[in-house]
């Protein structure tokens, strides 16, 4: 049971009644729940920028959006759901937008793992002027909920910009609060991008892009690189990955892809880097990194490299050697591990 968004849909039918049904509804973070489907036709719009959570969406029959701009539909909404991030500055951003779709008298419903700031929700609220907050308490998680009769722009304003796109990097990059390492250089990529080599070309792919740290790394060293082919399942790096690497005139690719899983659409490229996730929520899953191997090499053509790095104490090994032809470890040291194998 997902207890963050079973504890929004309790509270949403103590807050709402039977009434669900002819309330025009905005759901921003949207997971599948069986309530969704009493909301009537033409009432629901999803908002999912994970590829794995809109694929089950659609799967049971929703269509969900990666991305609703900020002046999409103003004050067209009667009730807002958000289930907020545990990034806060991303949290705020998405309660000020899903707040400024609502019309005067709108009701937001907001909820988050108790660990990932539920008992926060009620003072975000009440920051953005929401009087009369209420809020449940289950699943180890919270919910808080409130009618949104004026928000204070000012408030509102503070909190779009603050979760927008940021300089980091001392300007190199642009980053998004909520992303993976979104602040700052991570050092598993900084390291693969030290042992790169300046050989690659033709196509070369990068799986779990985030906002291009490695892309530009390989543009930048490898010249005979023609296009690049950016894939992760978060649509909002896709989106500060295509902003980095506007300056390289090469081809490029962006691929909103679940990359722990087969990807038809990726094949015959010359090389892959990647640094894979291995965090689902606070659970270390090594399923992940060992999908995006097996991903790397239905990707590649017969010959082509994939150059990686892992956190020192997972065991990917034994799978590298047995998909690809050959492969070393070219480093091991601050906790990680960079490979090259062939296929």
């Amino acid at each position: 049971m997902d207890g963050v968004i079973e504890t929004l849909f309790a509270a949403a039918g103590q807050a709402c009644g039977d009434s669900l049904y002819g309330l025009k509804t905005v759901f921003f973070g949207a997971r599948f729940h069986p309530t969704l489907r009493s909301f009537g036709s033409g009432m629901l719009v999803l908002e999912q920028p994970f590829k794995p959570y809109e694929t089950v969406l659609r799967r049971a029959g929703f269509s969900a959006v990666p991305e609703i701009s900020d002046t999409q539909s103003p004050g067209r909404f009667d009730l807002a759901l958000v289930l907020i991030p545990k990034n806060m500055a991303e949290g705020r951003r998405i309660m000020a937008q899903a707040l400024s779709m609502l019309r005067p008298g709108g009701m937001i419903l907001c909820a988050a793992d108790n660990k990932a700031g539920g008992q926060r929700l009620v003072g975000m609220l009440q920051e953005f002027g929401i009087e009369k907050v209420q809020q449940i308490s289950k699943n180890r998680a919270r919910a808080a909920y409130g009618i949104c009769e004026r928000a204070k722009d000012n408030i509102l304003s503070e909190a779009l910009s603050a979760g927008g796109p940021q300089p980091i990097a001392e300007g190199d990059f642009y980053s998004l609060p909520g992303l993976f390492a979104w602040d700052r250089i991570d050092r598993g990529s900084e390291l693969l991008a030290k042992f790169m080599p300046q050989d690659i070309e033709g196509v070369c792919g990068d799986f779990g892009c985030g906002y291009g740290y490695l892309s530009h790394a390989v543009l930048k060293r490898n010249p005979s690189v023609q296009e690049i082919v950016c894939a992760d399942a978060d649509y909002r790096a896709l989106a500060m990955c295509e902003r980095n690497l506007s300056s390289f005139s090469v081809r490029k690719r962006f691929v909103w892809e679940d990359l722990s899983t087969s990807v038809k659409a990726l094949h015959n490229l010359d090389a892959v880097v990647m640094n894979p996730p291995f965090h689902e929520g606070r659970a270390t899953k090594t399923d992940l990194g060992r999908g995006f191997i097996a991903a790397a090499h239905a990707a590649l053509r017969p010959g082509g490299r994939l150059f990686m790095v892992a956190n020192r104490h997972l065991p990917y090994e034994d799978l590298l050697r047995e998909l690809y032809a050959s492969g070393e470890r070219l480093y091991e040291g601050e906790g990680y591990k960079i490979y090259a194998a062939r296929r």
